[in-house]
């Protein structure tokens, strides 16, 4: 059996993880999301940990650069969200509860979301009357949001980011995205866009720098 990638997006209230078995070729977001606002950064470590050594993580993807609902604002967030970044793990290593022996990796891009999309899929879950989406609209929106970011970011890396030395080190598989995706370019520059059954293009994922040519996400 493989050891299992964990992304990792460093939100602005939550820390969203996004984890990849390549047991199951399976993305699974990791419950509970993680919320910088509740409890200190030691806490916040010990999860951390926790998370690692129960699924046998070897290697932590972090990121994005912000989700953002636009690529001029992703672009303007380009530096702030870097260092934000920076000196989140810094203080998580600080605790000295991060065990060394897990690779920690930057991965520098960035995703643009669907606001309409995202939306549309809040007010889907709240219809079904799901008890665990039972909460305010307003954070239901940044959670779904944060979550999805955290999964665009690991489904980029994982299919485009050229990491030979851990496809290498796993079974051999097929794509591990679900869902309806369309793959722009070609490793380490594509743009992945992603479409989700009932709300239509979601958003997109692509690498730092200038923003792609083409379209934004529909609305």
């Amino acid at each position: 059996m493989g050891r299992c990638l964990l992304g990792l997006y460093v939100g602005t209230k939550n820390v969203v993880g996004t984890l990849y078995d390549p047991a199951g070729y399976e993305l699974l977001v990791v419950r509970p999301m993680l919320n910088k606002e509740v409890g200190d950064i030691s806490s916040l470590a010990t999860q951390l940990q926790h998370i690692i050594e129960h699924h046998n993580v070897c290697k932590v993807v972090v990121g994005p650069w912000p989700r953002s609902m636009n690529e001029e604002q992703a672009e303007n967030d380009l530096i702030a969200g870097a260092a934000k970044i920076d000196r989140f793990i810094e203080a998580l290593h600080k605790t000295g509860i991060l065990k060394d022996d897990v690779k920690h990796v930057y991965y520098g891009v960035r995703v643009v979301l669907n606001e309409l999309a995202v939306r549309r899929r809040v007010r889907q879950v709240k219809l079904e009357g799901r008890k665990e989406f039972s909460g305010d609209e307003t954070d239901l929106f940044e959670q779904f949001s944060d979550t999805y970011a955290s999964q665009f970011m690991l489904m980029h890396y994982l299919e485009l980011a050229g990491d030979e030395a851990y496809r290498d080190s796993q079974p051999a598989r097929e794509s591990s995205i679900p869902g309806a995706i369309t793959i722009d370019g070609i490793e380490n520059t594509a743009v992945l866009t992603y479409h989700l059954s009932g709300v239509g293009c979601l958003g997109k994922a692509f690498p730092a720098g200038p923003p792609p040519a083409g379209p934004p996400p529909e609305s």
